[in-house]
């Protein structure tokens, strides 16, 4: 413990350490250090530098050390991989005085309908199941747990078609976020076969597919670069706080030693 409280008087300004250097050296020998030392000499060494350091310098260290822990961060980051499909759907019939927007409604509600029955327990249970979703937590974790972070995954939104085709149909697109890109895939498409499922047994639309559902091949959500640009700016707003701090209270001499020198504050 001794040899890295010496190491922590490196943290010190090099005008620092020739002036009381050997002293704390020689104090450390005799006395020896504890945890409480090491802790008070590096919290020591960190404000003396920061009390030196011009707003620049800390921003640029403490960006960069922001963007290290950040890219860290990322390598221990498991990926998630997002797979999407796009379906239509459409009234059987068309009746001539039905006028536009209520027939957009009445298809939208009509997948919201769907939905509803699609992400039921009964519905992702069965997926979690045949599809061997989420294998890690499935002995921990009980399955309303897992069907619950499912419905998480899962997002369907209504979007919009081009021209005279939007004019007498919608579209939905169902989007499914998983670790692996090959069963996010394959969960995309049976949620494809349990919307049609559940629109054969009450419906009288028609559903079509428009996009297949695809293979991810980059993980989706934030990239690294992202991840060590956030990082970065994490450090940057932590060091206009010090430099806050720091010109806003009175400037005062740090105690470097006990006056019994048991310690360094």
């Amino acid at each position: 413990m001794t040899r890295l409280a010496k190491w922590m008087l490196l943290l010190y300004p090099t005008t620092w350490r020739a002036r009381y250097g050997e002293e704390v050296d020689s104090l450390l020998d005799e006395s020896g250090a504890d945890a409480r030392v090491v802790a008070d000499l590096f919290r020591g060494g960190l404000h003396m530098r920061f009390e030196k350091w011009s707003f620049l310098r800390l921003a640029f260290v403490m960006g960069a050390t922001g963007m290290l822990l950040a890219m860290g961060f990322a390598e221990y980051r498991t990926p998630v991989y997002t797979s999407t499909a796009i379906m239509q759907i459409t009234p059987m019939q068309i009746s001539e005085d039905m006028a536009q927007a209520n027939l957009s409604t009445a298809l939208n509600e009509r997948v919201m309908q769907i939905q509803t029955g699609v992400l039921s327990r009964t519905s992702l249970g069965r997926l979690i199941n045949v599809l061997g979703l989420y294998p890690g937590d499935a002995k921990a974790e009980p399955l309303e747990d897992l069907i619950e972070r499912m419905r998480k995954d899962i997002f369907v939104r209504i979007v919009a078609l081009p021209g005279a085709m939007g004019r007498r149909a919608s579209a939905f697109e169902i989007s499914f976020t998983y670790s692996d890109p090959h069963k996010a895939q394959q969960t995309v498409r049976m949620l494809m076969e349990a919307f049609d499922e559940q629109n054969i047994h009450g419906g009288s639309e028609n559903l079509d597919v428009l996009d297949t559902a695809s293979l991810p091949v980059n993980p989706s959500g934030p990239t690294r670069l992202w991840i060590a640009t956030l990082g970065f700016g994490g450090g940057f707003l932590l060091a206009g706080m010090i430099a806050f701090i720091r010109a806003s209270r009175n400037r005062r001499p740090i105690s470097l030693l006990y006056a019994d020198g048991n310690g360094i504050v």
